[in-house]
């Protein structure tokens, strides 16, 4: 275990794709504190609709519904704890570039 809590990396989707449907993964050095974790504490620019944090183990998921071809900007706060009630280390905005949805076709009825 690491003495500071501190971002590890920052990911969205698989294989280098990111769209509107995947989430946004944060590793941690460290366990995280669930009970210190709040929405308010995860400012996204843009805004990001239906913004909901969950943590498990040492990593965040960020889920809401973001526009395709926009980048967000993620900034967390040092009231984020890790397990043993170290708070997260200052750091820069992580950045997800979120690409196109995927093509769909709908057609009213039932056929």
């Amino acid at each position: 275990m690491n003495h500071f809590l501190l971002v590890r990396r920052s990911q969205c989707g698989w294989s280098g794709r990111c769209t509107p449907s995947d989430p946004w993964r944060v590793e941690l050095t460290n366990p995280v504190d669930a009970r210190s974790l709040r929405k308010e504490r995860v400012r996204v620019e843009p805004d990001l609709p239906g913004l909901k944090v969950e943590s498990g183990g040492d990593s965040l998921a960020i889920r809401g519904v973001p526009r395709g071809r926009t980048t967000y900007r993620v900034t967390l706060s040092s009231g984020i704890l890790d397990a043993f009630g170290q708070a997260l280390e200052p750091g820069p905005a992580l950045t997800f570039a979120v690409g196109p949805g995927a093509a769909a076709l709908f057609a009213p009825g039932a056929g």
